[in-house]
C-alpha cells in the first residue's frame, strides 16, 4: 500500500525502475518531422529506447554533417532521460547508400566513446525522404540515482 504525502525519493525519479512504469520523452523534441506521431523516446525499466533519428537541416548534404546533427539530438534525448552515451547498449544505423558507412563510421568514431562501445547494427534502406542519408536509433541504460541505490539497500 502506497503511503500518502511527501514523495518519497524514488518516487521522484521517473525512470520506471521497479515498477514496470512507462515515461514518454518529449514528442516534439526540435519540432522533429513525424514527432507527433511518437514519442521520440520512453524509459522503461531503466532503459531508455529512442525512437530513430533524422538531421533537422537536410541542406546538409553529407553524411558526416547529418550524423553530427543527430548525434546532438542523441545527447540531448539522452541528457533528458538521465543517462548518456557511455551507457548506450545498442545504435541500429540505417543508410540511404551503403557506399557511405565509411563516411558514417568516421563521424561515428569521432563521437562514440571508445571505452564504451555498444553494439551495433548498420543496414541500407530507403529513409522516409530522399533528402535524409542517415537514421540512428540507440537503446540505453538509465543508471539508478545513487539516493534510489541507497535507499533500496536499506
Amino acid at each position: 500500500m502506497k503511503k500518502r504525502g511527501r514523495p518519497t525519493k524514488s518516487s521522484l525519479y521517473e525512470g520506471g525502475f521497479k515498477d514496470g512504469s512507462i515515461k514518454r520523452l518529449v514528442p516534439s523534441a526540435g519540432g522533429l518531422p513525424g514527432a507527433a506521431r511518437q514519442s521520440q523516446g520512453v524509459i522503461s525499466d531503466g532503459v531508455v529506447y529512442l525512437s530513430s533519428q533524422r538531421a533537422s537541416d537536410t541542406n546538409v548534404q553529407s553524411v558526416v554533417g547529418q550524423a553530427a546533427q543527430i548525434f546532438k539530438i542523441i545527447d540531448g534525448l539522452l541528457h533528458h532521460a538521465r543517462t548518456d552515451k557511455k551507457h548506450i547498449l545498442h545504435a541500429h544505423v540505417f543508410l540511404s547508400h551503403i557506399a557511405y558507412a565509411e563516411e558514417f563510421n568516421r563521424a561515428w568514431e569521432s563521437w562514440i566513446d571508445p571505452e564504451h562501445l555498444p553494439a551495433r547494427s548498420l543496414v541500407e534502406g530507403r529513409l522516409i525522404r530522399p533528402e535524409y542519408m542517415v537514421e540512428v536509433q540507440v537503446t540505453a541504460v538509465v543508471p539508478r540515482p545513487k539516493a534510489l541505490v541507497e535507499e533500496e539497500a536499506k
